[in-house]
């Protein structure tokens, strides 16, 4: 079967066979064609003269989002065909490719096979007596080093019965005739053709094909099959075709061993990347390194998704020992697009979507029942709820429209509500919006790449504004001088704005889970109580939180040829700037212990502060690369090089009490106490590197 070069394998393994084994229909003429609403939408413009059909195939999937599957015995991809259409479906190109052959295709939404034409026989009118018995068929599949595969294929040839792997690598085939012959695929290994029995051990070997993939490594790219250390490859198809905001929240999932922990789901919350499980005892992050330059998790999750053109994770020590000690927990190294076609092309994404809670506590809101069970909890040590309390909560438990204040003999009051605090807490659902543009195209000496992108998500929360908006601007162009010299730029620019309440952070739903459900969240005469104004009189009046993100990066890259493709010469320069500015208020909170009760205060002492932080990084590389093949089979590369990185950061904090105004929380309005943090901090690294293959 096909390795589509531009899809990780293993993200896809199941995803692939479980559509050639449930696609897979019988018919008479040369094609199939599902009802799909993007195969029939998607027009594409192919101009390929005497090309194989095999780059055909890859044009099509690279322009599009479709994925062909087929055995690469049965078909000759190396035919060369004639392919020359404007504005044509993908059924019509087809068409024209394999007409007068003796192949045919199945188009079924996004996933295309293709195969050798069926054969249907009729069955004879055999008397029952004489037919065959038929058996049951199971059996195990694994890779060359013992390795259970799951989701491969297994088809009886010739019909559309089939099957898929499981975890463990078995499948079971029932009523297979005797003489029959099972297929058994999977992508990037080698199919096989195995005579049916009863019990069956297959072993796959790993398709050449697979191994000639290519993936990028630190300063460098390498071949699968040349690869001593673990290195896992993302496809770009993964980040687009999921609809998610951030890239943290597409890479969950998408890596065998590596977790992505998103954190407390703020929008400015970036998630946090583990490897190979346990670090050390003060913990440990994988290295982030965006196009050659060392990055971090939170400059990865603030990339627009749509700009990456590939991830590879770097998993162990072999792999990662070019960065050095930064590596010792992984590394993730993230490259971005460019032009993918020689005409210009614009594309167009959006995604809207509806976000809920997955899982809320159900809380238990009868007044008699948690009354009861309070008591219950403060035993031996007294009681929350005296017997006069108690029968108040079990009238309120019977009648809900009765008052759930309760005036105590001493004149204060205690409450028998039904609050469900999640309920009030979070909203049942929030909208948040992608949009992206991008403008490409390539010449003999110019590739440029041009995108613009907006995300927009609102917060779960009820009670006071949660609001975040990310703008992404990069320009990306190599041009090739000489046919020994190219140069090229790559500019990003991000810049997001972050509004929510002052008191809004990760100790929010903890705070919510400890309050009681017999307390309101407001009194009669509509004040807070004093557990309604803790979290969401806070919320709603207890100050605002903005923050102004901008990041710059501008990074000029050279590569000399002093002898092509053999040794060259490659060269980075890299300026990245990072400016966060922020400003905040706490403010006082009014409430009442009951109706009509003295005026109160949360956070009596009001304040207001600001901060900005700027920061720079330099990053100079310049590397050698020799690579040369001897007589056909003997690859040998080397490189060494030499990298300088400078950073400089300056922070800058004021704070000031008493606040004259609410209206105009400012320290500059202020008159109590003051505080005036400075700080200057510097980091510089010089290193040399090398690797010997």
């Amino acid at each position: 079967m096909k390795k589509n070069e531009e899809i990780d394998r293993k993200s896809t393994h199941f995803l692939k066979s479980a559509c050639l084994a449930l696609c897979l229909v019988s018919y008479g003429g040369s094609a199939v064609y599902a009802e799909s609403s993007y195969a029939a939408q998607t027009m594409l413009t192919v101009q390929m003269n005497g090309r194989s059909i095999k780059d055909v195939f890859s044009y099509i999937e690279k322009n599009s989002e479709f994925i062909f599957v087929y055995h690469g015995s049965n078909i000759n991809v190396n035919r060369k065909v004639n392919v020359d259409v404007t504005s044509r479906s993908v059924e019509n190109i087809l068409q024209q490719m394999f007409e007068g052959t003796d192949i045919e295709y199945i188009i079924n939404d996004r996933q295309i096979i293709v195969r050798k034409k069926q054969v249907t026989e009729k069955s004879a009118s055999v008397p029952a007596v004489q037919q065959e018995k038929k058996i049951t068929v199971t059996g195990n599949v694994k890779d060359a080093n013992g390795e259970p595969l799951i989701g491969v294929n297994v088809v009886i040839k010739g019909t559309t019965i089939g099957s898929v792997t499981d975890i463990d690598g078995n499948f079971s085939l029932a009523d297979v005739s005797p003489g029959a012959v099972i297929s058994i695929s999977y992508i990037g290994y080698q199919a096989q053709d195995v005579p049916a029995k009863a019990t069956m051990r297959i072993v796959l070997k790993e398709d050449s094909e697979a191994l000639d993939e290519v993936v990028v490594i630190g300063y460098g790219v390498q071949k699968k099959v040349d690869l001593s250390g673990a290195v896992a490859t993302v496809s770009t198809k993964v980040l687009e075709n999921r609809p998610v905001l951030t890239v943290g929240q597409a890479l969950q999932g998408s890596v065998a061993n590596m977790t992505v922990s998103i954190g407390s789901g703020q929008a400015t919350d970036s998630p946090s990347f583990n490897i190979r499980g346990t670090t050390s005892i003060n913990g440990g992050d994988p290295l982030v390194v965006i196009d050659g330059v060392v990055s971090s998790s939170e400059e990865l999750n603030r990339m627009n998704p749509s700009d990456i053109g590939s991830i590879s994770v770097l998993k162990d020590a072999a792999s990662a020992a070019i960065y050095g000690s930064r590596a010792a927990f992984g590394v993730i190294l993230v490259t971005t697009k460019t032009a993918g076609q020689e005409k210009l092309t614009v594309n167009y994404s959006n995604n809207f979507a509806m976000r809920k809670l997955s899982s809320v506590a159900e809380v238990i809101t009868d007044p008699y029942t948690v009354a009861k069970a309070r008591n219950d909890f403060y035993y031996p040590w007294g009681v929350n709820h005296n017997q006069e309390e108690l029968e108040y909560a079990k009238r309120v438990s019977a009648d809900p429209g009765l008052s759930p204040y309760y005036l105590k003999p001493d004149g204060t009051y205690a409450y028998f509500g039904q609050t469900d605090w999640f309920g009030e807490a979070y909203k049942n659902l929030a909208f948040s919006t992608n949009h992206n543009v991008d403008v490409s195209g390539k010449t003999d000496r110019l590739n440029y790449f041009f995108s613009a992108g907006y995300n927009f998500q609102d917060g779960m929360v009820t009670h006071g504004t949660d609001k975040f908006n990310r703008y992404n601007l990069r320009s990306k162009l190599d041009f090739k001088l000489t046919d020994w010299w190219a140069l090229g730029n790559n500019t990003s620019l991000v810049i997001s704005d972050y509004e929510s309440p002052n008191y809004l952070d990760e100790s929010y739903y903890w705070e919510i889970n400890r309050k009681s459900s017999l307390s309101p969240v407001l009194n009669p005469d509509g004040s807070y109580t004093s557990t309604g104004a803790d979290v969401f009189g806070r919320m709603a009046d207890g100050g605002r939180w903005y923050q102004n993100k901008t990041t710059l990066t501008t990074q000029f890259t050279t590569k000399i040829d002093i002898i092509k493709d053999v040794l060259f010469v490659n060269g980075s320069f890299a300026y990245v700037a990072n400016r966060n500015n922020e400003d905040g208020a706490t403010l006082s909170v009014p409430f009442r212990n009951g109706p009509e009760t003295p005026v109160l205060y949360k956070d009596a002492t009001s304040s207001a502060y600001f901060n900005n932080t700027e920061a720079s990084t330099v990053t100079f590389d310049a590397y050698a690369t020799f690579h040369k093949v001897f007589n056909d089979k003997h690859d040998f590369t080397a490189m060494v090089g030499y990298n300088q990185e400078n950073w400089s950061e300056s922070y800058e904090y004021a704070k000031r009490a008493e606040l004259i105004t609410d209206g105009l929380p400012t320290p500059n309005l202020a008159t109590g106490d003051m505080t005036i943090i400075q700080r200057l901090r510097e980091l510089s690294f010089r290193s040399v590197f090398g690797r010997l293959n």
